[in-house]
């Protein structure tokens, strides 16, 4: 143990005299197993502090190897926060977070951080590496999408009635059918190819396999361009909404849904428990939802309101409930008193039929947990559409939203 220490103490000092400002370093060692050495760096970076945690097993670290190590991608693709990584700009309003209020770490999830903009966006930090967002993930049910798809179908004719409607990323075509049974002309796009197929099938209508920068502009253009909760995902949403000005005709509009999560309590990112990154790259709030409108140049029609504080009560509501009988069905005990009861008295011949009973319940307990999970889906959507209307403005949201460019983008 002394020359585990004798030897920290000297690599502590050979490294603190070749790493340059403005990074000031502190080394904390301890034996692991006698075999190993676990070096915690602290980086203190513009008053914030970034921990990654090296696990070598031999007692000598070479300094020159900690840094050659410090200087790769390794940190990066473990998924650890790095203070070398490239600075994020945020989306909306184009700081860097050397500023301090852009440094404040809200949430962290899969290896990246969430960090508050003072405009209010929550983005993912570091960037996601090429090739870590799957295009073709949904993350929702989709009950998600056809439990309420003809009442967003209604909001939007309110705004603009009949005429040529495209949705971009239609999945498996709920929405372009509810507004196809209000008299639009329908087309859609979609990324994944299988549910591309599905909706064309259901909907009778070739349904293109695309993403938004392989779609060129009509001649006559799209009278309304919908999409559901994709202004999170793009890597540039500003650029994707003016790619979606191209495609509409002089009076056309964009209609979408997006959700606010940003500059929230972190009391609601732990209720939720999952904000999906890196996929979700960007939290707006409401204010810098409608700061990126502005930099998109449109103007809002009009903007419609729904908390999700009813839904994330329940959920978290369902989950505690969920996890209290899990733990109980578990328990070693709870299994001897229901062998117990249910071999009293039985023949061998009956515990053996007792057995078969029992996978068969088992097959009906699979069927049984998909109609309960979909009963939930349903409370979901009762809950963030219906209650969520008249729900507070607080907390988490979700928003229908109609915007029209403005002219110049149109000449």
């Amino acid at each position: 143990m002394c020359r585990v220490a004798a030897s920290s103490r000297r690599t502590s000092r050979s490294l603190a005299q070749r790493v340059t400002p403005p990074f000031a370093v502190r080394w904390q060692f301890s034996a692991v197993a006698r075999l190993a050495t676990v070096a915690e760096l602290r980086f203190i970076d513009s008053g914030t502090e970034h921990r990654l945690t090296l696990l070598y097993r031999s007692c000598r670290v070479s300094p020159a190897r900690i840094l050659s190590y410090l200087k790769s991608n390794a940190c990066a693709k473990e998924g650890t926060s790095n203070c070398l990584r490239s600075r994020v700009p945020c989306v909306v309003c184009h700081s860097e977070s050397e500023h301090s209020e852009s440094e404040r770490v809200v949430w962290t999830e899969n290896g990246f951080e969430g960090c508050l903009c003072s405009c209010g966006t929550v983005y993912t930090v570091p960037q996601a590496p090429e090739g870590a967002i799957d295009i073709m993930r949904d993350g929702h049910a989709r009950l998600f999408y056809a439990r309420y798809a003809l009442m967003k179908a209604r909001w939007v004719h309110r705004l603009r009635p009949g005429g040529r409607l495209l949705e971009i990323g239609c999945g498996e075509g709920d929405f372009l059918t509810a507004a196809k049974s209000l008299g639009y002309e329908v087309y859609g796009v979609e990324a994944d190819s299988g549910r591309a197929r599905r909706a064309s099938e259901w909907l009778r209508r070739p349904v293109r396999c695309a993403t938004l920068d392989e779609l060129r502009p009509p001649a006559n253009g799209f009278d309304v361009i919908y999409h559901c909760d994709l202004l999170s995902h793009f890597a540039d949403p500003v650029q994707a909404l003016r790619r979606m000005c191209e495609l509409l005709s002089r009076n056309g509009i964009l209609a979408f849904e997006a959700g606010t999560l940003g500059n929230i309590s972190r009391f609601w990112y732990e209720w939720i428990g999952n904000l999906g990154f890196p996929d979700h790259r960007w939290l707006y709030s409401e204010p810098s939802l409608r700061l990126l409108m502005s930099k998109a140049r449109l103007r809002i029609l009009r903007m419609q309101h729904f908390g999700l504080a009813p839904a994330v009560a329940f959920h978290r509501s369902a989950r505690a409930v969920a996890s209290v009988v899990k733990t109980v069905r578990n328990n070693p005990l709870w299994a001897l008193i229901e062998r117990h009861y249910s071999r009293k008295g039985q023949t061998v011949g009956a515990v053996r039929e007792a057995q078969a009973g029992q996978r068969a319940a088992n097959t009906y307990d699979r069927a049984s947990r998909n109609r309960t999970a979909n009963r939930l889906e349903n409370i979901d959507q009762f809950l963030r559409y219906r209650i969520g209307r008249f729900s507070p403005r607080f907390g988490p949201a979700t928003w229908l939203i109609a915007a029209k460019p403005e002219l110049e983008i149109l000449l």
